[in-house]
């Protein structure tokens, strides 16, 4: 299994964050995904869906890490 992190990013007005997870080829179902509020240390969690799919709606300003701790390789 993987972990997979990205830099961290801005947002600069209050949007969503969303993403398709894919392991080679197939969707990557049931897989934590995290966002962490950098400068106010806050953290939620959502899980993808049947299709690999993640959202988090609503992300306010700030500067922000998207974390998924665990990626399954078949």
């Amino acid at each position: 299994s993987y972990k997979i992190q990205t830099k961290t990013f801005v947002a600069s007005s209050t949007s969503t964050v969303s993403g398709n997870l894919m392991v080679q080829g197939a969707p990557s179902v049931g897989t934590k995904v995290r966002l962490r509020n950098v400068d106010a240390g806050v953290r939620v969690n959502t899980t993808t869906d049947a299709s690999g799919n993640f959202s988090f709606a609503g992300v306010g300003l700030g500067t922000y890490k998207l974390t998924i701790p665990t990626v399954t390789v078949p």
